[in-house]
């Protein structure tokens, strides 16, 4: 069926809808369009994920393991993503606003999943430093 669609926008010359069409569908697939709404990183069932592309989140997925520490910077998606499939992580926040937040959400409530608080030194502060304003819409 796909190549009878793909013959007759060929023969239209709208082979560029085609193509918009199997992208939009990758997109959908891979969970891009549920992040959009939801305004935060998940895949297609809606569950979290990190910040990153779906093609290297399927690069590493099938190489995190219960044998596995992780550090990471800032606590989030990633966080609950990480903390069901490796030993441990350890989380560091700097927003104290995000920090409430997410310590106050059930999602982040994992054994192995340490969060923690680190201020920024007043002297980065100087340098431009702001902290975001967030909502607690964490869902």
């Amino acid at each position: 069926m796909k190549t009878l669609a793909r013959e007759i926008l060929r023969f239209f010359g709208l082979e560029a809808i085609g193509r918009i069409l199997i992208q939009q569908s990758s997109l959908k697939d891979d969970g891009w369009f549920k992040s959009v709404k939801k305004k935060q990183s998940v895949d297609k069932n809606g569950e979290p994920i990190p910040w990153l592309t779906y093609p290297f989140i399927d690069f590493i997925n099938d190489r995190l393991n219960k044998k596995l520490d992780l550090f990471e910077f800032g606590a989030g998606n990633s966080s609950i993503y990480y903390a069901k499939k490796l030993k441990s992580v350890t989380s560091i926040e700097h927003s104290s606003k995000w920090f409430e937040i997410i310590k106050s959400n059930d999602k982040f409530k994992y054994d192995n999943l340490s969060i923690n608080l680190v201020e920024v030194p007043n002297k980065f502060k100087e340098l431009g430093y702001h902290e975001m304003a967030f909502t607690n819409d964490v869902n």
